[in-house]
């Protein structure tokens, strides 16, 4: 059993909306439960092979930073010096000042970042990793035009890009939406990723 981070960047273990009073034990308990029940109940039908087919293909997929806009810039400078002079601002606002200031900081001067993209083939099994947390429909988009008989989609993968939403989670902001360090990529780079992705898997099935 291998534990791995999917698409998973817009989903959570819990019902955001529908809270419910649970201690971190009870929550962690349900978890397992289910984890472990699923993984049993797959254990059950493994097939195996002895001689299966082995492939790998891999691309640096380059894509355009977002950088803050200058007056989100100046009030979030603002905001860690006085942090800084001993207010006491916490939370989001903290939060969201330093991922601005951070961002233009890191790639202000060249606003590209690499998105490391392997496509696997293991038998009938497709694996696609790369580095970002992708919002889940571009896991069910990587799926849909995968040839192989399962895929598997991983993320946080040979290093650490940020949260990649979809044009519509853009449009929300807030923490995974607006251009701070770690959700920095332009519009189009979970798309970029589907499109990178298909070809890489076509290619090893090509072999």
């Amino acid at each position: 059993m291998l534990f791995l981070n999917g698409a998973q960047g817009d989903i959570s273990m819990e019902n955001m909306l529908d809270r419910k009073s649970e201690s971190d034990e009870e929550k962690m308990k349900k978890i397992t439960n289910l984890v472990v029940g699923e993984t049993m109940r797959l254990y059950k039908n493994i097939e195996y092979q002895t001689d299966p087919v082995l492939e790998h293909q891999y691309h640096d997929l380059k894509v355009k930073v977002r950088l803050p806009e200058t007056g989100t810039l100046i009030r979030s400078k603002e905001i860690l010096k006085r942090i800084d002079e001993g207010e006491n601002i916490r939370g989001m606002e903290m939060i969201m000042a330093f991922g601005s200031v951070h961002l233009q900081e890191t790639f202000g001067e060249n606003p590209f970042d690499i998105l490391p993209v392997h496509g696997i083939r293991i038998g009938d099994l497709a694996i696609v990793t790369q580095p970002c947390e992708l919002f889940s429909q571009f896991g069910l988009d990587i799926k849909r035009r995968s040839p192989g008989k399962s895929t598997i989609v991983v993320g946080m993968t040979d290093g650490y890009n940020g949260y990649c939403p979809t044009i519509y989670g853009l449009l929300g902001g807030g923490y995974s939406g607006s251009p701070i360090s770690w959700t920095r990529l332009e519009p189009e780079a979970g798309y970029k990723i589907v499109e990178t992705s298909a070809i890489l898997l076509n290619k090893v099935w090509a072999k």
